[in-house]
C-alpha cells in the first residue's frame, strides 16, 4: 500500500485581515440600521410629499418591517456561513485525522517490506539449505505482494546465481579434451550430468545442496516470467496470470543454466553472455521487448526458438551450439548477429523473418536450412563456413545487392567449394 503522490486537500482557514473585514462589515450594517431606523421613525412624512397622516403611518411600517427583515436577512446569512465554516472546519480536521492514519500504516507497511527484505537477505546467506531455501521463497512472496520490489527481488536472484561459486558457468565444467575442439555430427547419447562431445568429457561439479538452491530460483523466475503456459505441441495454451510478472529484465551471465524452461516467457532486456546450458532447456515462444544477448554462451544441449519473438536486437557473437540448433518462425524485428557463431550440428532457420542480419564468419557445420526465410535488408554469407548442404529454397532477399548476388550466395559457394548450396 502507498499513499505516496496522492492528492492531499489544502487546509484554508481564516487570515487576520479576512475576519476584521468581515467584523467591520457586520458592525456598519448594524450601524447603518440604528442610525436609518429612528430618523425615519421621526422624520416629517409631508418631506416624502404627502399630506396624510395615515400614509405616514403606512410608510414606517413598511419601512420597520423592510429594516427587520434585512436585518433577519443578514443574520441568517451569516449563521448560515458559520454554520458552512464548522462543518468544513469538522471535515479538515477528520481529513488530518485520515491522512496521519494513511502515513501511519505506510510507514508501518515500510517498515514490514523492510523487516522482511533483511530477515530473507539473512536467511539466503544461511549456511543451512532448508534456511536458504526459506529465503527464496520469502523473496518471492515479497515481490508477489509488492510490484514495486519485482525487478529489486530478480536482480538479486540472479545476482546470487553469478556469485555463486557452483554455479559459475567458467568454474562449473572442465573437459578432458585438450585440444577443446569437439568432432562435429557427434551427439551426445548420456545428456546431463556429463556430455561426451567428441571424446571429451564435461561433467558438473556443482553440490547437491547448491543445486536445490539454485533450481528453487530457476523455478521462482521462470515461473513469474511465463507469459502463457506452452503445450507439448508448441502452442500456447494460458494467457498470463497474477503470477506473471511485467517487464522484468535478467542478467545471467557466466553462469550455468541446468535445464532452465523460458518458452512462454516475455521479457524485457536479458543477457545470456557466457552462460552454458544444458539438460532440458526450453526456450520457444519466448518473447523479448527489448534487447537479448547470447555472446560466447555455449549450449551443451539441443536449442530451440521456435515462433520466438525478439522485438529489439539479438546477439549471438561468438557462440557455440554443441546440438541441433532450431531457429524456425522466428521474428527478429532489430538485428541478429550470428557472427563467429558454431553450430556443431543441423540447423534450421525455416519460415524466419530477420530485419537485419549478420552472418560474417559464422560456422555451420552440418545441414542447414533456410527455406521460405524472409531477409528484410541486406545479408552476407561471403564469409561463413559451410562444412556440409545449405538450402534456401523460398527463401526471400529485400535488400540492396549491388552485384545482383542476393545474401553473396554465389561468393559463399565460391569460398566453400565442398558445400552443396541451394539457391532460392
Amino acid at each position: 500500500m502507498s499513499y505516496q503522490g496522492e492528492s492531499q486537500r489544502s487546509i484554508r482557514t481564516l487570515t487576520r485581515r479576512a475576519e476584521v473585514l468581515i467584523t467591520s462589515c457586520a458592525v456598519a450594517i448594524t450601524a447603518t440600521a440604528l442610525v436609518v431606523l429612528p430618523w425615519w421613525l421621526t422624520t416629517d412624512i409631508t418631506s416624502f410629499g404627502s399630506n396624510n397622516p395615515a400614509d405616514g403611518a403606512r410608510l414606517r411600517l413598511d419601512i420597520i418591517r423592510t429594516v427587520f427583515a434585512l436585518a433577519a436577512g443578514i443574520g441568517g446569512g451569516v449563521a448560515l456561513w458559520l454554520a458552512i465554516r464548522r462543518q468544513r472546519s469538522t471535515e479538515l480536521d477528520l481529513i488530518q485525522k485520515e491522512t496521519s492514519y494513511a502515513n501511519a500504516d505506510y510507514d508501518a507497511a515500510q517498515r514490514r517490506i523492510t523487516e522482511q527484505y533483511v530477515q530473507a537477505s539473512n536467511q539466503l546467506g544461511s549456511d543451512r539449505i532448508a534456511v536458504r531455501l526459506a529465503g527464496v521463497y520469502a523473496f518471492e512472496r515479497l515481490a508477489q505482494d509488492n510490484p514495486t520490489l519485482r525487478q529489486v527481488v530478480v536482480d538479486l536472484m540472479c545476482t546470487y546465481l553469478r556469485t555463486s561459486a557452483t554455479n559459475k558457468a567458467k568454474a562449473t565444467y572442465k573437459t578432458s579434451n585438450p585440444s577443446g575442439y569437439p568432432r562435429l555430427r557427434t551427439r551426445s547419447k548420456t545428456g546431463h550430468p556429463a556430455a561426451q562431445v567428441g571424446g571429451s568429457e564435461t561433467r558438473m561439479s556443482t553440490e547437491p545442496e547448491q543445486s536445490e538452491v539454485t533450481n528453487a530460483i530457476r523455478d521462482v523466475v521462470t515461473k513469474h516470467l511465463r507469459w502463457y503456459t506452452v503445450s507439448h505441441f508448441d502452442r500456447p495454451s494460458i494467457t498470463a496470470g497474477t503470477d506473471y510478472w511485467s517487464d522484468i529484465s535478467i542478467n545471467l551471465s557466466a553462469v550455468m543454466l541446468d535445464s532452465w524452461d523460458l518458452s512462454g516467457c516475455r521479457i524485457n532486456n536479458a543477457n545470456f553472455n557466457d552462460a552454458i546450458f544444458t539438460g532440458e532447456t526450453r526456450l520457444s515462444h519466448l518473447n523479448c521487448t527489448g534487447n537479448i544477448s547470447f555472446d560466447r554462451a555455449a549450449f551443451q544441449c539441443d536449442a530451440s526458438f521456435y515462433r520466438c519473438v525478439f522485438e529489439n536486437d539479438m546477439s549471438m557473437i561468438s557462440a557455440r551450439f554443441e546440438h541441433e540448433f532450431k531457429f524456425e518462425h522466428v521474428s527478429c524485428r532489430g538485428y541478429a548477429d550470428f557472427s563467429d557463431t558454431e553450430l556443431c550440428w543441423t540447423s534450421w532457420f525455416d519460415d524466419t523473418n530477420f530485419k537485419t542480419a549478420f552472418f560474417e564468419r559464422t560456422r555451420f557445420g552440418w545441414d542447414s536450412w533456410f527455406n521460405r526465410t524472409h531477409f528484410e535488408d541486406t545479408v552476407d554469407f561471403s564469409t561463413a563456413t559451410f562444412d556440409q548442404g545449405v538450402r534456401f529454397g523460398g527463401a526471400i532477399f529485400d535488400g540492396h545487392y549491388s552485384s545482383g548476388d542476393p545474401g553473396h550466395l554465389r561468393a559463399a559457394s565460391q569460398n566453400n567449394p565442398n558445400a552443396r548450396i541451394e539457391f532460392p
